[in-house]
């Protein structure tokens, strides 16, 4: 470093400096360089130095290698070795920032079971008459809500519901009765010597007439051959057919063999037989219906006779013999 010469006016301003002089117009970088240079050649406390004419010169040659230093700095012609400076206050305190939301906790337990409840109020008594009534009136709403046939009702997106009845038509019997809830009632059809049968959708009426032939009083054997008191078919019977026959005695026969009857037609002087297979009242018999009715000779008409034939007997013949025929239409 070489030796420059400074004026007065610089050499009064770096000793005041130097002697603690604070009004000198230099930087705190300038001073901390000045302060550790003098540290460093001389070994000597950086706050105030003292200055005598004797050192003068040596002072100046260290106050012009500061001055040289200070023009580096403000120049930025040499990197200036750094000093840490002393530790500045604490800064303020940073504000808080709220964390991100945590994961969703464990379900929680069943809470305890709570108090019972108040205690209802005392119920009141009905009679059961009243209750029936309630019930049957429920029933039959209930039932015209899903017949649909209840007035206002509307059942599967169709219109209202229809008040039906039944109607009988041309003379005759009412078989027609009422309507009750949703259901039509019908009488039952029903009397004497009358048989109702149902086939399919047909219901089929037949009346039957049963009339009784007795060619053998009691006290009477029953003898073979072709009989000779006759039954005369009335107009009531027009048209009907024989379906049932039966045979009985007083006296059952005893021996061996049966006792065979035949039931014979005589119409306009023609004469059949109606039985394709006779009745057979064997050997201690009372009665028998065994007979086979012979379907294309079993109808009668008005004016017909109806007569009883003994094909066979008992080796001791039974007493007393009368047959009871049926006829159906």
């Amino acid at each position: 470093m070489s030796k420059q010469n400074l004026n007065d006016e610089q050499r009064k301003s770096i000793l005041k400096f130097l002697q603690g002089d604070k009004s000198i117009d230099v930087s705190e970088s300038q001073k901390l360089q000045i302060k550790d240079y003098l540290a460093k050649t001389e070994n000597s406390p950086t706050s105030t130095v003292v200055v005598d004419d004797s050192r003068f010169d040596e002072i100046e040659s260290k106050i012009t290698s500061i001055i040289e230093s200070i023009k580096n700095l403000k120049t930025k012609e040499t990197i200036v070795e750094t000093v840490e400076g002393p530790q500045g206050p604490p800064g303020p305190i940073g504000e808080s920032v709220q964390g991100p939301k945590g994961d969703k906790g464990d379900k929680g337990e069943p809470g305890p079971k709570g108090p019972a409840g108040p205690k209802g109020k005392d119920g009141t008594s009905v009679k059961k008459k009243e209750v029936v009534e309630e019930l049957r009136d429920d029933f039959e709403f209930i039932q015209q809500i899903r017949s649909g046939s209840g007035p206002g009702f509307s059942m599967g997106g169709g219109g209202g519901g229809e008040s039906n009845s039944g109607e009988n038509v041309g003379g005759g019997i009412s078989v027609y009765k009422e309507k009750y809830s949703n259901k039509l009632r019908f009488r039952t059809l029903s009397g004497d010597n009358i048989d109702v049968e149902e086939s399919g959708d047909v219901i089929n009426f037949s009346s039957f007439k049963s009339v009784c032939i007795a060619p053998f009083e009691s006290i009477s054997a029953v003898g073979i051959g072709i009989g000779t008191i006759a039954f005369a078919v009335p107009s009531e019977i027009n048209g009907y057919v024989l379906t049932d026959a039966v045979a009985s005695v007083y006296d059952a026969g005893t021996g061996t063999g049966t006792t065979d009857v035949q039931i014979r037609r005589r119409r306009s002087g023609v004469e059949v037989d109606m039985l394709s297979t006779p009745i057979t009242l064997s050997v201690g018999e009372y009665f028998a219906t065994d007979g086979v009715i012979n379907i294309s000779t079993d109808d009668v008409l008005t004016g017909d006779q109806i007569f009883i034939d003994i094909d066979a007997v008992n080796s001791t013949p039974p007493n007393g013999l009368s047959v009871t025929l049926t006829f159906r239409k």
